[in-house]
C-alpha cells in the first residue's frame, strides 16, 4: 500500500522545481515545541483508592545517591530495577507469602487484589535475576515479573511555538470543527452523566476552564489523594477532554459536561511503571469511570497491562491511547493491544503529522498539532503530539456514551470507528486508521436517509513526482451518509483531459478510488497545471461543500 502524502511532492524538472504551493506532508520548520508547563493548583479530592498499601516505614530505602553507576544502570533498564511483580496463587496465602518474602528481606509495598498482584520491592543489592532465583520454589507465587517502566509519548520538537492564526498547518481552535463537534448545537448534551479517567500526570482542578469538572482521584506515584499536576501534559489533556470554555478565550474541550478522574500515575518528569498504570485502571474502573483515555506509553509489552485492560472492558469502560510521536512504524504499548482505541495525529489541514507513530493497529485520527487548551496557572497554551489527539476520541466517546448509557461498548467503539471521514487511501489505512472522527456522523448513524457523498482524498501516486515520471492521480470517494447511494456520477480534469463515469453503488462509510494516469512534463504549460474532480448524486445531499476537490502545481525557479 502506497503512503499517500498529497503536498509532498518533490517535482525536480530540467527548468526548474515544481512545487504544490503549501508545506510538505507532516513536516514544519525546526523549532521548540508548545508544551504544558508547571502547574501547581490543587485538585479537590474526595476519596482514597480501591488498592491496599503496606505502611511507609515497610518500605526498603533506595540505593545510596553516592553509587552512580547504579543509578546510571538502573536508569538504563526497561524496567524498575530493585522491585518486582508478582501474582499469588489466591488470597488465603497471602499472610504466609509475606513471612516467606521477609525472610529474604523483600517486602510488599502495593496490592492489587482483584488481579492477585502485588509490587514488592527488593533488599539493596539483591538484583531482579537473583530475586527471581530466590523465589523459584515459592508455591504461593503463580507468576514473578518485572515492572515493566512508562513514560509520556516522546516530545515533539520539530513544531515551532504557536502564537495565534500565522500557521496554517495549526489545529489552534478548529479543533471542534475538525471533529464535527462544532455542528452538534448549542444545547446538545455533551457527555452529561459520563466520567473520563485521566491517566496521567495529574490534573489543575482549579483551572477556570476546567473548574466544577475535577473530582477527587487518586495519587498513585506518592500515594496519595493530591493530584495537582506540576508537569502539565495532563491538565492540557484534560482541557481537550472537558473544557468549559468559561471565558471569552476559554478552552471549548469536546465534552464539557462530563467529570474527569484525575489518577496520577506519571510523576513530575512524566515517568510511570506499569504497576502504578494498572492500579489506576483498576481504580478507575472501581469509582464508575466509563472512559479511560491514556496518553503514555511504552515499547515493552507489560502483561499485567493488558490484564487489566481486559479487566476494565469487560465492565464496559472504553478505553483510549495515544499511538506516540517517533514518526515510526511502531505504535506504543498500551495503544496496540486491541480492545484499546489506538489515536494517531493529524494537523490542522488534515495532513499526516510527521511525528505520529502509524501501524496496522491505528484505529482513527484526531487533530493533534498546535491545540488550543489549558496551560500552567490557569492560562491556555498550545499543545502538540498523540497525546492531544488522544482526548479528542476520549472526548467523542464520552458524549456518545451520555446520549446512550445502555449500549455496549463494543457498539459504541464501532460506531466511532465506522463514522470516521476517510483520509488518504479508500477505506483503512495505518496512517490513518479509518479516518478523522466526526462526531456529527457518529451521533446520527441511526437516523435514515441521509444522503452526502464527500470527496475526501486527492493524492498522487508515487508521491515524489519527477520529470518524465508517469504516475496516478488518485481521489477518493466516501458515503458520509446514512443511506447506500446508487445513483452517483463522476466528474474530473486532468490538466485539461475531462472525464466522466458512473460510480459504483456505495454502501453508507463505503469508499471508492477513481484513478487516472498523468506523465510529469519537463516544464509547466503556463508555469502551472490543475487536477480537480466532483462526485454528485440526485438525491438532495446534506451537504454541497465536499462534493469535490482540487489542486495547482506551480512552476517555480530553482535557487
Amino acid at each position: 500500500m502506497k503512503r499517500p502524502e498529497l503536498t509532498a511532492i518533490a517535482l525536480v524538472a530540467a527548468a526548474g522545481l515544481l512545487v504544490l504551493g503549501v508545506r510538505p506532508c507532516g513536516s514544519w520548520p525546526a523549532g521548540t515545541p508548545a508544551a504544558p508547563v508547571t502547574t501547581s493548583t490543587p485538585a479537590r479530592v474526595v476519596s482514597a483508592p480501591m488498592v491496599t498499601a503496606a505502611p511507609a516505614a515497610q518500605i526498603a530505602p533506595t540505593a545510596p545517591a553516592s553509587n552512580v553507576a547504579m543509578a546510571v544502570a538502573a536508569d538504563n533498564l526497561p524496567y524498575v530495577g530493585n522491585e518486582m511483580i508478582l501474582r499469588v496463587a489466591d488470597h488465603a496465602t497471602m499472610a504466609n507469602l509475606e513471612q516467606a518474602l521477609s525472610a529474604h528481606g523483600i517486602i510488599i509495598t502495593r496490592r492489587v487484589d482483584p488481579l492477585r498482584l502485588v509490587r514488592v520491592q527488593l533488599p539493596d543489592g539483591m538484583s531482579y535475576s537473583n530475586a527471581l532465583a530466590a523465589l523459584r520454589d515459592l508455591d504461593a507465587i503463580s507468576e514473578r515479573m518485572p515492572n515493566i517502566k512508562t513514560d509520556l509519548p516522546a516530545p515533539v520538537t520539530n513544531v515551532p511555538p504557536v502564537t495565534s492564526g500565522d500557521l496554517p498547518w495549526a489545529v489552534e481552535r478548529k479543533g471542534q470543527a475538525l471533529i464535527g463537534a462544532d455542528r452538534l448545537g448549542a444545547q446538545a448534551p455533551r457527555g452529561a452523566g459520563v466520567t473520563v479517567a485521566l491517566l496521567d500526570t495529574g490534573v489543575d482542578g482549579s483551572h477556570p476552564d476546567l473548574a466544577g469538572r475535577v473530582l477527587g482521584g487518586y495519587n498513585f506515584v506518592d500515594d496519595n489523594l493530591d493530584t495537582r499536576d506540576s508537569h502539565g501534559h495532563g491538565t492540557a489533556c484534560a482541557g481537550i477532554i472537558a473544557g468549559t470554555g468559561t471565558a471569552n478565550d476559554g478552552v471549548q474541550g469536546i465534552a464539557p459536561q462530563a467529570y474527569l478522574l484525575p489518577v496520577k500515575v506519571m510523576d513530575d518528569q512524566g515517568r510511570g511503571n506499569s504497576f502504578a498504570v494498572v492500579e489506576g485502571i483498576v481504580y478507575a474502573v472501581e469509582r464508575g469511570a466509563q472512559v479511560i483515555n491514556l496518553s503514555i506509553g511504552t515499547r515493552t509489552d507489560a502483561q499485567i497491562v493488558r490484564e487489566a485492560i481486559a479487566y476494565a472492558t469487560k465492565r464496559g469502560v472504553l478505553i483510549v491511547a495515544a499511538s506516540g510521536n517517533d514518526g515510526m512504524e511502531q505504535v506504543l504499548m498500551p495503544s496496540a493491544y486491541p480492545e484499546v482505541v489506538c489515536v494517531g495525529a493529524v494537523d490542522g489541514e488534515l495532513q499526516h503529522a510527521s511525528f505520529s507513530n502509524y501501524g496496522d493497529e491505528v484505529d482513527v485520527v484526531a487533530p493533534g498539532v498546535g491545540v488550543y487548551t489549558c496551560g500552567a496557572n490557569g492560562t491556555r497554551t498550545y499543545f502538540s503530539g498523540t497525546s492531544s489527539a488522544a482526548p479528542f476520541v476520549a472526548g467523542a466517546l464520552a458524549v456518545l456514551r451520555g446520549r446512550n448509557p445502555q449500549a455496549d461498548a463494543d457498539e459504541l467503539r464501532a460506531q466511532l470507528t465506522s463514522t470516521a471521514d476517510n483520509l488518504g487511501n479508500a477505506g483503512r489505512d495505518p496512517w490513518f486508521g479509518e479516518g478523522i472522527v466526526n462526531l456529527r456522523r457518529a451521533l446520527r448513524d441511526r437516523t435514515d436517509r441521509v444522503f452526502d457523498l464527500a470527496v475526501t482524498s486527492l493524492y498522487f501516486d508515487p508521491p515524489d513526482l519527477r520529470a518524465g515520471q508517469a504516475v496516478s492521480v488518485v481521489f477518493v470517494v466516501q458515503n458520509q451518509g446514512t443511506h447506500p447511494i446508487t445513483d452517483a456520477r463522476w466528474r474530473d480534469n486532468i490538466v485539461g483531459a475531462r472525464s466522466d463515469m458512473r460510480l459504483p453503488h456505495l454502501a453508507p462509510g463505503e469508499c471508492f478510488a477513481i484513478t487516472r494516469p498523468w506523465i510529469v512534463p519537463d516544464t509547466l504549460p503556463g508555469g502551472s497545471v490543475r487536477f480537480e474532480g466532483s462526485a454528485k448524486t440526485s438525491q438532495n445531499e446534506e451537504s454541497m461543500d465536499n462534493n469535490g476537490k482540487a489542486i495547482s502545481l506551480n512552476q517555480s525557479v530553482k535557487p
